[in-house]
């Protein structure tokens, strides 16, 4: 089991508050190659327009920043996904930061935008996330998956991503009394 310090966890304390203000969604499902990714994200940046009752146009006047999580440019054949995001969005000149940490990519955009605010340097930011896996065959999407491993180390040992899952759901099932059906 590793051991943390009080040190290493301290719950950071914000500059001042952050408030999620909106949220949207697109359509989830396993496939959509009729659907390219900018319309997908279109269609969540106007969920949560309409979510506050404003027009795409309005809610992009608060925004200062943008944060996009996606974890691996390869599903989609582009390179740098969240620039073609951020323009089909109608978002430049505003920054935009592309967050990638694996499998935690979804909480460190969140946590980038909420650090941006609660410092003062942007009073509005976007968060926006998309992975699309459904362009490429099961097996080359599991390599790209098993490349975010540390391949000096881990990779020729044979430790893989389903052998991480498998530990941290017998760890659950340890716990909370579960058991193989």
């Amino acid at each position: 089991m590793i051991k943390f310090s009080d040190k290493q966890l301290k719950i950071p304390k914000l500059m001042r508050p952050v408030y999620l203000a909106t949220v949207g969604m697109s359509k989830f499902d396993r496939a959509f190659p009729e659907t390219r990714t900018e319309e997908l994200c279109i269609q969540a940046f106007t969920a949560a327009a309409d979510f506050v009752n404003m027009t795409p146009s309005e809610l992009k006047q608060y925004i200062h920043t943008c944060y996009y999580g996606h974890f691996a440019d390869h599903f989609g054949d582009q390179l740098l996904g969240e620039s073609i995001i951020h323009d089909r969005l109608g978002l430049d000149p505003l920054g935009n930061i592309g967050v990638k940490t694996g499998g935690a990519t979804g909480g460190s955009t969140m946590w980038e935008a909420v650090k941006a605010v609660a410092s003062g340097y942007s009073d509005c930011t976007l968060a926006l996330g998309w992975e699309r896996m459904d362009e490429v065959p099961t097996d080359e999407g599991n390599h790209l998956i098993s490349a975010a491993a540390d391949k000096d180390w881990e990779t020729p040992l044979g430790h893989i991503y389903t052998g991480y899952y498998a530990v941290m759901a017998q760890r659950y099932w340890k716990v909370f009394g579960k058991e193989e059906e």
